[in-house]
């Protein structure tokens, strides 16, 4: 993050990335103007605890946008074959056991006023698409991607059966699906340091 350029303030510079806890932040208290975060709160057992230390390093009326997902906002049209739906949830629940949360969305705003924040909007925030799905496509390797290194943790927390997760792995690596609509939701909220 930079601080703005123009008359009085500072000329702009490269842009530095540092690596980093975002529960403990290596900067000082209010060196920032605005803060971003996305994808990133559904990863943590306490969003309190990360936006806690964002209002920390944000200057007082600083800005922060977070977006996030809530799957519980998604949905496909007609549904995915069976085993597939079985494997999501399996994977959903390895998050909480985790810590986090795939229906972190709706809880932000909360979590954003409990920290030093006050809300200015919310929005959902949706993308749809329609159309036939086939294994080759990159929407699916990428979910493949997510779900196939995730497998083994799931059986060995009793989370599905090893059976149910082959099963629903081989649809997601063999099968052409027929068109569908499918609904993906996040929730984004811009809110203002107190």
């Amino acid at each position: 993050m930079a601080a703005p350029a123009g008359p009085g303030g500072p000329a702009p510079g490269p842009v530095r990335f540092a690596g980093g806890d975002c529960t403990r932040l290596p900067f000082r208290a209010g060196s920032f103007d605005a803060a971003t975060a996305r994808y990133l709160l559904q990863y943590f057992p306490d969003p309190v605890e990360v936006f806690r230390e964002l209002a920390r390093v944000i200057r007082p009326g600083g800005v922060v946008c977070v977006i996030d997902v809530d799957d519980a906002f998604s949905v496909t049209h007609p549904e995915l074959p069976a085993p597939v739906p079985r494997l999501m949830e399996a994977f959903a629940d390895l998050q909480r056991a985790r810590g986090g949360d795939r229906q972190v969305g709706r809880k932000l705003p909360g979590a954003l006023d409990a920290a030093g924040f006050q809300v200015a909007s919310i929005q959902l925030v949706s993308q749809a698409g329609y159309g036939a799905s086939s294994p080759g496509d990159l929407s699916r390797r990428f979910l493949l991607r997510r779900l196939e290194p995730a497998a083994a943790e799931i059986v060995e927390r009793g989370l599905a059966t090893e059976h149910e997760i082959s099963q629903a792995l081989e649809v997601l690596r063999r099968v052409h699906l027929p068109p569908m609509t499918a609904i993906e939701a996040q929730l984004a909220v811009l809110a203002r340091r107190r």
